[in-house]
């Protein structure tokens, strides 16, 4: 399984950029060898182009914002109808063990911008909007991903009788599978609230029905739809940016080929 995982990143790495750039290279370079020089100068050309395009902020919201507007626009008519289910599932990628010498301590931790998904399923357990968070993330090193959210989710004011830890997937379809299976296990029903970013909700949905469970998605942080942006730095490239494309059209790619196994 992990060097499934393992295959996966790493081909994920190379199909987008900046890791298409070593790839057209590589090509290029075996193509000048075989003196192929248009095709060698296509090779190169093409992928810095590509990244340069993705690299625009401009850009970037563009392939990303129709993602979160049906984020958005899901869960506001979902919530319309029902209120939301109290058992909330709040998916991983946002904390990491916060350095070596933080190994032995049990609060150590670093978050991402993401973190914002474990402070929203907080808010919803304060309000009293849910009963009990389900954090799902495989291991980090030594300790689970699960685990340092729990230490968030309770520096935030959720004790810890009330979150359930699913602490061995590392995709998001692992994500849906091994949920449904802590479900069952509990046992809670099938109707959850998930919690994920608004980029890839649309996806996780999808991935959670396909695993038996009734999903009200809830986003809990925008990276397109609502962002204030800097003139003129909105027309010029980004590593930020680069960033957000990529992760936007691994959520488009993994809309396209998804779907439920038979």
């Amino acid at each position: 399984m992990m060097s499934h995982l393992v295959l996966a990143s790493l081909l994920q790495g190379l199909a987008f950029p900046p890791g298409i750039l070593l790839v057209g290279l590589v090509l290029a370079g075996i193509a000048a060898m075989l003196g192929r020089w248009r095709i060698a100068f296509a090779l190169i050309a093409m992928p810095v182009a590509a990244t340069v395009t993705l690299s625009l902020p401009w850009v970037a919201d563009r392939i990303a914002a129709p993602l979160e507007n049906r984020a958005l626009s899901d869960s506001r008519s979902a919530i319309a109808l029902r209120a939301l289910p109290r058992t909330a599932v709040v998916l991983g990628g946002m904390i990491r063990m916060s350095g070596p010498g933080d190994r032995a301590d049990d609060s150590g931790y670093d978050l991402s911008a993401a973190a914002d998904r474990v402070v929203a399923a907080a808010h919803l357990w304060r309000a009293g909007q849910v009963d009990r968070l389900v954090l799902s993330g495989g291991m980090i090193g030594e300790t689970s991903e699960a685990e340092l959210m729990a230490r968030f989710a309770g520096d935030l004011g959720v004790p810890r009788t009330a979150i359930v830890l699913e602490s061995n997937s590392r995709t998001t379809r692992e994500n849906a599978e091994a949920v449904a299976n802590v479900l069952r296990a509990n046992p809670l029903g099938p109707d959850i609230t998930l919690v994920t970013s608004a980029l890839h909700l649309p996806r996780a949905t999808a991935e959670f029905r396909c695993a038996g469970l009734a999903p009200v998605g809830v986003p809990a942080e925008f990276e397109a739809l609502g962002v204030a942006h800097e003139l003129p730095r909105y027309w010029l490239p980004s590593s930020e940016a680069l960033d957000l494309s990529r992760r936007a059209l691994k959520e488009w790619l993994g809309a396209l080929v998804g779907g439920c196994r038979q």
